[in-house]
């Protein structure tokens, strides 16, 4: 499993852009951040541990609000300079990975990016408790284990815990479409680490 196969799974993909259509709904936009290694890592963030914060202490990827004036795909951009201090010319944008309708009455649009890994890591502690990496490699052992090949599991039951946290919600939906289509692109619906 490579960065270039990576990429190419995710470019290739037809079945990843449905088009959502708002309805006086407020947009966001994430970025999965894919390093360029040998053993390709996801970079998740950690949101603090901050009282009435409805998000508090939940695995995330890099984003937040689009502001006006600009597109999901540069508000994504800036949201790694400002959460990570990642500036956007270490980060090559892949593809959209799709549209997904959160609880708050948002459509979010997650963005596939390799990060050169060259800009060194820095968050505010009072919204990021930490930065956590995860192997690609592990979370498809974990959607694989759990069953989660191709079907769409209840929100209730889509978790991949790993590393100390539990990825749910939209976070765990965009894994799960990203796991979906790079193995069955790359392994042409036959994947299986367990062999």
């Amino acid at each position: 499993l490579s960065i270039q196969s990576i990429t190419a799974s995710i470019s290739d993909s037809k079945a990843i852009k449905p088009v959502i259509q708002l309805k006086n709904q407020r947009q966001a936009s994430v970025f999965l951040l894919l390093t360029n290694t040998d053993d390709p890592e996801i970079l998740f963030i950690q949101k603090a541990d901050n009282p009435g914060y409805p998000w508090r202490n939940q695995p995330a990827f890099p984003g937040g609000h689009v502001d006006q004036n600009e597109t999901t795909l540069e508000a994504a951009y800036r949201e790694i300079e400002e959460e990570l201090a990642i500036p956007s010319f270490d980060v090559e944008h892949i593809d959209s990975l799709g549209h997904y309708e959160t609880i708050n009455n948002t459509v979010l649009e997650a963005f596939a990016g390799m990060w050169n890994g060259k800009s060194q890591v820095s968050h505010d502690v009072t919204e990021i408790s930490r930065v956590v990496m995860v192997k690609v490699t592990d979370l498809l052992k974990i959607h694989e284990s759990n069953n989660f090949l191709d079907r769409d599991p209840s929100l209730y039951e889509l978790i991949y815990s790993i590393n100390g946290i539990e990825i749910w919600g939209v976070t765990a939906r965009i894994v799960h479409k990203f796991l979906e289509i790079i193995r069955k692109t790359l392994c042409h619906g036959a994947f299986s680490l367990s062999s």
